[in-house]
């Protein structure tokens, strides 16, 4: 397949893309407050628990919840982009893969961060980790993420095929640290509808992921044209001796 990209299947993916962000913070928004009955502090970053969750039990618990759901959404693209699936199922499976930031989950666990590294340290009941917890973060992350990515990057045509997947790699993260966590975050932490909306979070994050989920619904159906030009599969040999007879 080809990569054809028009401004609304652009805005499709822009928006899948952001609820898919949203998907994963408010998983660990709503886990903690069924462990603590409250809601902590959030903007469009990061959490915080609030001040009724024992640390030691519930933090861990409230950060798995988040990259289970992201790896969960890679993994229902890696069965939607099966071969069996129609040509339009697998571009909905290839989008809903990159929307979900695969590179995002790698290079934070590459510089020791983020929320597996954040779980490891609580596994492991130290601060830092050693180079062989390390290395077992490393694997686990790359079996998650690296089947889905090869599965990606077979659909592609192979003269356009690196270039596709190296920018789908790296420009929705890009389009979302500018977008969201420099624009939408800066306009926040300025006063900007920060006043409490609802789930725990601020007014312009409600306002923000809505008006995002509205432009979903309503682009939805031109995520399939991202990639275009679906080889054929050849027909039955006698099939087509029939035809020819």
């Amino acid at each position: 397949m080809r990569l054809s990209l028009t401004l609304k299947n652009t805005i499709a993916f822009l928006a899948l893309l952001f609820v898919s962000h949203e998907l994963h913070e408010l998983v660990h928004i709503l886990t903690g407050y069924f462990l603590c009955g409250c809601f902590g502090e959030r903007d469009f970053e990061g959490w915080e628990v609030c001040i009724a969750c024992p640390p030691s039990v519930t933090i861990p618990w409230i950060t798995f919840a988040g990259p289970f759901l992201t790896y969960g959404l890679m993994w229902v693209s890696f069965w939607l982009m099966s071969s069996w699936k129609t040509a339009g199922q697998q571009v909905l499976g290839w989008a809903l893969l990159f929307a979900n930031l695969p590179l995002g989950r790698i290079l934070p666990v590459l510089d020791r961060e983020g929320d597996e590294s954040f779980i490891t340290r609580q596994i492991i009941q130290k601060t830092s980790m050693t180079v062989m917890s390390w290395g077992t973060e490393m694997a686990i992350v790359f079996l998650l993420t690296v089947p889905v990515l090869f599965r990606a990057w077979q659909l592609l045509h192979p003269r356009y095929r690196f270039f596709v997947f190296v920018g789908f790699l790296t420009v929705p993260l890009l389009a979302e640290s500018v977008l969201m966590n420099r624009l939408a975050n800066g306009l926040l932490h300025k006063g900007v509808l920060a006043g409490e909306g609802i789930l725990g979070s601020p007014v312009l994050v409600n306002v923000w992921n809505a008006l995002w989920l509205l432009v979903l619904g309503l682009t939805f159906r031109h995520l399939p044209t991202l990639l275009t030009g679906a080889e054929k599969k050849p027909e039955p040999a006698r099939k087509v001796l029939e035809e020819a007879s």
